[in-house]
């Protein structure tokens, strides 16, 4: 349910959808992931890297055939490999973890490559062929097998707070982005942008602002969509389910609507903490919160996994 959701949000703000679920494949010795939204190399890289996985690439028959699979499966022509000519001199193309193209099982597929035509490799259902960097496509990413020891909070990022009155992990990031960004952000954490239930949950987790300005705004979850201007959270809440409490003692049906104003934000003024909207380019603070339940790297069940010397949880 929470992939579905945050793929609504990603598609009504972006031509982009973070699909981040990890499947486990023992054939392969670790996770594979399928991202079916167009993204160019680059982009791919860097939504693989953000995962703690990399772009995938052929490298052995088992995952070859994995990749394979999915690509059949889904009925999309072609993905983006992590095998490029991006990093190297001359025509030779290599995967993300410098195995070359030369090496790779790839009997019976087609594969003539020159960099004249693009230093980036896509994989049909039997070929790997070149394509211009720039150019965008769906694309895999893989994560090998590893000892994971996961913090409270199902990750293995320490900046993530568990508070025990909410039940939810935090993290304040104070690097200023848009809110679109700080949304992807969030998404590639696991995690999603804070959505305050109640006026205790801002309590609990005040202690986490650590801010030194006396005037600030941090990012949230909320964002209006509909012609009515409706607010919903990231979590597809209305606004009487969770913290509805504004400027100038309004609630989001008295607020007065704004054009271009349809992203929300937590807005911190000599002691007071209240939402705010705001304009959704505006670079603010902001807050990822994460169910501590949500692992991307997993074999079995979390309680499962808890008494497993595979992945242990401190």
């Amino acid at each position: 349910m929470f992939e579905k959701v945050i793929c609504v949000f990603l598609i009504a703000i972006s031509t982009s959808c973070v699909q981040s679920k990890y499947e486990y494949n023992p054939l392969i010795n670790g996770w594979l992931a399928v991202y079916k939204y167009a993204a160019t190399w680059t982009e791919a890289y860097e939504r693989c890297y953000n995962d703690g996985a990399m772009l995938a690439s052929p490298t052995t028959l088992d995952l070859r055939f994995a990749m394979l699979a999915e690509i059949i499966d889904s009925n999309i022509t072609f993905y983006y490999t992590g095998t490029s000519a991006m990093f190297y001199p001359g025509p030779q193309y290599k995967s993300i973890d410098n195995i070359p193209i030369e090496d790779m099982p790839l009997s019976g597929m087609t594969r003539n490559l020159d960099v004249n035509n693009g230093r980036c490799a896509v994989m049909t259902k039997d070929s790997i062929v070149e394509a211009q960097c720039d150019n965008k496509a769906p694309f895999m990413c893989y994560k090998k097998y590893e000892d994971i020891k996961y913090t409270v909070c199902g990750t293995t990022d320490t900046e993530y707070k568990f508070i025990n009155a909410t039940g939810s992990c935090y993290k304040m990031h104070q690097e200023l982005k848009s809110w679109n960004d700080a949304f992807e952000t969030c998404a590639s954490e696991d995690a999603y942008l804070l959505v305050l239930n109640n006026e205790e949950e801002l309590n609990s987790i005040e202690p986490l602002f650590n801010i030194s300005e006396n005037r600030t705004w941090i990012q949230v979850g909320l964002r209006q969509f509909s012609k009515k201007k409706d607010w919903l959270s990231v979590r597809g809440e209305r606004m009487e389910q969770i913290f509805d409490k504004w400027y100038s003692n309004n609630n989001s049906k008295t607020l007065r609507i704004r054009q271009n104003y349809n992203c929300g934000n937590l807005r911190i003024k000599n002691g007071m903490k209240i939402l705010s909207d705001s304009v959704c380019e505006d670079k603010e603070y902001f807050i990822c919160e994460k169910d501590p339940s949500n692992i991307r790297f997993v074999i079995e069940d979390f309680k499962e996994l808890k008494n497993s010397p595979s992945v242990s949880v401190e």
